[in-house]
């Protein structure tokens, strides 16, 4: 995400030319990300001219795709930390997995790195994981649900784009995968 600059430009008319019904002064609006342009709000009178113009940055963020492990540490950072405050699946990964947090997240980088962009860092065995966890805790459907929702949600609030949508769809087979496994075993 960047700081976005909005860019204002106040139009008139010169002095010599009635306006007639029309407003004095009309306002084109910019927002810009880097060089993109974000979108042109105008309405251009001809015979006006530009009277003024002022630039300021303003809180506009713009969602990006996900493009490295930079933006993967971001998305599962984010994703974990609402996961372990969930009422729902926060204590299956709290108390009964008991999940040791500095260990795990560089795993999980290091999964959905090679899931999104094939980086080849990732050996483990996310089945045996998930099954000798069903074997503590019976995860139900609604387990996989909401761990969806709360991705889905994440993915939303920082990133779009293609790859985003592949996250998205990765992450729908995931859970179908590990729920039909661990409960047919």
């Amino acid at each position: 995400m960047s700081v976005c600059f909005r860019e204002s430009l106040f139009i008139g008319f010169p002095k010599d030319e009635p306006a007639g019904p029309r407003s004095e002064y009309s306002m084109v609006v910019r927002h810009r990300c880097g060089s993109w342009l974000r979108g042109d709000h105008a309405i251009w009178i001809p015979g006006a001219s530009v009277i003024k113009s002022v630039n300021f940055a303003e809180n506009l963020t713009m969602k990006k795709d996900l493009e490295d492990r930079e933006d993967i540490r971001l998305l599962i950072g984010s994703f974990y930390e609402r996961v372990r405050r969930d009422e729902m699946i926060g204590p299956i990964f709290n108390d009964v997995a008991k999940v040791d947090w500095e260990h795990h997240l560089p795993i999980m980088y290091d999964f959905w790195e090679d899931v999104l962009f094939q980086a080849g860092k990732y050996t483990g065995n996310p089945m045996r994981v998930h099954k000798e966890l069903n074997e503590k805790f019976p995860l139900e459907k609604a387990h996989f649900d909401r761990w969806l929702q709360i991705f889905r949600e994440t993915l939303d609030e920082y990133f779009e784009g293609a790859v985003t949508e592949r996250a998205r769809q990765r992450a729908l087979s995931i859970a179908t995968m590990i729920r039909i496994k661990t409960n047919l075993g």
